[in-house]
C-alpha cells in the first residue's frame, strides 16, 4: 500500500461510515472520559485534508484515511480521534483501523484499537 492507494469516498458514503463506525466509540470514550460526543472530521488523501463534518466547538477532531485493499470492492481505513483539550488523565485519543465493503459503510470491522496517551497530532498511516 502507497500514499498513491489513498482516496476519499463520496460524502454521502462518508457520512454513513462515520456515523457506523466512529460514532460509537467516540460516545463510549466521551462517556468514560465526562467529555462531550461532537466531533470535527477530516478525510485525509495524498496529503490533503478535506473538511467532512464540522460541529463548533467540537470535543474531539477526527482524521480518516482510506486506502484501497487488495481485495476488490474492500477498503481499509485508519480513524484517529483526538481530543481537542488535553484531558487531566493524560489521554489523548485513540486510533482504530480496519475495513468495510464499498457502497456499505455499515460493514466496517475494526482489526485493532489503540488508545493514546500524552501525543499530540495525527501520525502517518502505520
Amino acid at each position: 500500500m502507497t500514499v498513491s492507494d489513498e482516496f476519499i469516498p463520496n460524502t454521502a458514503e462518508l457520512q454513513a461510515f462515520l456515523a457506523a463506525a466512529l460514532t460509537p466509540e467516540i460516545s463510549r470514550a466521551s462517556a468514560d472520559l465526562g467529555v462531550e460526543s461532537t466531533y470535527s472530521a477530516h478525510a485525509f488523501a495524498r496529503g490533503k485534508e478535506t473538511l467532512l463534518l464540522d460541529s463548533a466547538a467540537s470535543a474531539w477532531t477526527v482524521r480518516a484515511t482510506f486506502r484501497a485493499s487488495h481485495s476488490p470492492g474492500r477498503a481499509l481505513v485508519q480513524l484517529q480521534a483526538k481530543l481537542a483539550a488535553p484531558h487531566p488523565s493524560g489521554y489523548s485519543g485513540f486510533t482504530l483501523k480496519g475495513g468495510y465493503d464499498l457502497g456499505s459503510p455499515n460493514t466496517f470491522a475494526a482489526r485493532s484499537k489503540t488508545n493514546e496517551y500524552n501525543t499530540a497530532g495525527f501520525r502517518a498511516w502505520a
